[in-house]
């Protein structure tokens, strides 16, 4: 599972794995999203993008919505200048209910 806790400690650790998973030379693209529940997303995400992704992995899973929010913002900064990030529609609606939420990265070999 993901890494978990405050944001300012969580980061550093995400951003770790994160690096080390996008290392693999046969990682041909990449993608950070925030989702409610992962199961749902990565279905959605496979029925949706063409071609569908291979691999998905959470990454962090927060408690109130804003430090969700705070981690995948700064992954989406930092990454998203990586020639092989790829975004991602937005799936499903998002939730101001549910607080439990999830950052995930998705890969194409």
């Amino acid at each position: 599972m993901g890494q978990t806790g405050p944001p300012d400690e969580a980061l550093p650790r995400v951003l770790a794995d994160v690096y080390r998973r996008i290392a693999d030379p046969q990682v041909r693209q990449f993608a950070i999203g925030r989702a409610v529940d992962p199961v749902t997303a990565f279905v959605q995400l496979r029925q949706a993008v063409q071609p569908p992704p291979s691999q998905f992995q959470i990454l962090y899973e927060g408690g109130p919505t804003d430090q969700v929010r705070t981690v995948e913002r700064a992954l989406r900064r930092r990454l998203g200048k990586d020639p092989r990030y790829r975004p991602i529609p937005t799936l499903g609606r998002p939730s101001k209910r549910r607080a439990y939420q999830y950052v995930f990265i998705v890969l194409w070999d």
